[in-house]
């Protein structure tokens, strides 16, 4: 129970998609429920990946098909190459057809280019980015990459960014280079989180000042095993914190897992368990304002729900 930090023995029952009960009593298994024996091992809900890249190197659909398998269940993912593809009408078209994927796929925008371009503006106007951010599986604009802009108060990026803050939506934040001295207005210019510490002191720098950090561990960047001790400056981090594999590569995944290697590492370095599993679900689903959604086994959430042979080991 990621809620309370206990285990304990339960049951779950679940109608369609839903999670509808869990508890002690059997009074809802009727002739027509199908049951599953898990005596002896443990439930965890489902991983979210808070930073995901679905189109760099494979369709979405088919990580998805990778990534399930692995108790990775929810991604939020960027949108670069769907809008450099086709803009506004791209995202729409994939955002619609996953909708209804196993794999939740919640979607951050991207408010500019990943390169500079004279007709910028046009590729990325605001009003397309406005209906973009409308999009009910939209949750955050970003990652916003030219930090220095924000820093700097440049008026057209910032007024990009306020597109998502006046919706009450995140803004993805890399901050790759930013010194502690310029965090403080890296905040105040709207940026939410970062996924791009390499050192636990960059962690600590950012936290301070109100950004959710991501710990990241990917094929471009192992750096979570430093990043981890953070922890040991800040205990109460842990109900902040969470883990993104970002844009690991095909074979990665395929050598070493998604989420479940986080999970993974975060054990073997010797983070209690209970806090290893929130920063893979309860976290990023509190932080992204779906708790009510997903991150955890109770009434009303998505019935994703990983079976365990043991905590030390995250893969289902």
């Amino acid at each position: 129970n990621v809620y309370t930090g206990e285990i304990y023995p339960a049951n779950v029952a679940t109608l369609g998609e839903r999670i509808a009960y869990v508890g002690l009593r059997e009074d809802m298994v009727g002739p027509r429920t199908t049951t599953l024996d898990a005596a002896g091992r443990i439930l965890v809900p489902g991983y979210v990946d808070p930073h995901v890249h679905p189109a760099h190197i494979v369709t979405p659909s088919g990580l998805a098909r990778h990534l399930l398998p692995l108790g990775t269940t929810t991604v939020f993912a960027d949108t670069l190459q769907l809008w450099e593809l086709g803009g506004l009408r791209a995202f729409r078209t994939v955002a619609d057809a996953l909708a209804r994927s196993p794999l939740k796929f919640y979607w951050m925008i991207r408010v500019h280019a990943q390169a500079r371009s004279s007709d910028e503006r046009r590729r990325y106007p605001l009003r397309d980015l406005a209906r973009a951010l409308r999009h009910p599986w939209t949750l955050a604009a970003g990652e916003v990459t030219r930090w220095p802009e924000v820093w700097g108060g440049q008026t057209d990026l910032l007024a990009r960014i306020d597109l998502a803050l006046r919706r009450g939506q995140r803004v993805e934040g890399h901050t790759a280079g930013a010194g502690a001295e310029k965090i403080a207005a890296i905040a105040a210019g709207g940026l939410t989180s970062d996924h791009e510490p390499i050192t636990a002191r960059e962690v600590l720098d950012r936290a301070r000042q109100g950004i959710a950090v991501m710990l990241r561990e990917s094929s471009l960047r192992p750096d979570l095993v430093g990043l981890l001790d953070a922890l040991k400056a800040a205990p109460a981090l842990a109900s902040r914190l969470m883990l993104t594999a970002d844009g690991s590569m095909p074979a990665f995944i395929r050598d070493h897992g998604f989420v479940d290697h986080l999970i993974r590492v975060a054990l073997e370095r010797g983070i209690p368990p209970v806090d290893a599993y929130r920063m893979a679900t309860l976290n990023p689903a509190t932080y992204l304002g779906r708790e009510a959604d997903l991150g955890g086994i109770a009434p009303g959430r998505f019935a994703d729900l990983c079976v365990l042979g043991d905590l030390a080991e995250p893969r289902p």
